[in-house]
């Protein structure tokens, strides 16, 4: 009846050479991925060493309990921000060079 023979050359030409090509597609795509995930992570690490920075200068300089005499605390408990004012500052900075 009807013999089918699949040769190596049928094989390559119809199934792993159309999956080669395919891949090579989506290589830049990959390639531009990878690339972002590291600008990502090295923006975060960036961000977590300065905010750590910030918080030990802030601890240093006793800010908390210089903006408790200054009445900046007092400013931070009425409005919508219910946290310490050396929290603030340095969360804030983080969120800046996250942002850039």
């Amino acid at each position: 009846m009807f013999k089918v023979i699949f040769s190596k050359d049928y094989l390559r030409f119809s199934i792993i050479d159309p999956f080669i090509g395919s891949l090579k597609q989506y290589e830049e795509l990959l390639f531009q991925l990878i690339v972002a995930f590291i600008i990502l992570t090295a923006t975060w690490l960036v961000a977590k060493i300065v905010q750590l920075i910030i918080k030990y200068i802030l601890r240093l300089l006793r800010f908390d309990k210089l903006s408790d005499k200054i009445g900046f605390t007092k400013f931070l408990e009425h409005s919508v921000i219910h946290t310490i004012p050396s929290t603030t500052i340095y969360s804030f900075f983080y969120w800046i060079i996250i942002f850039i």
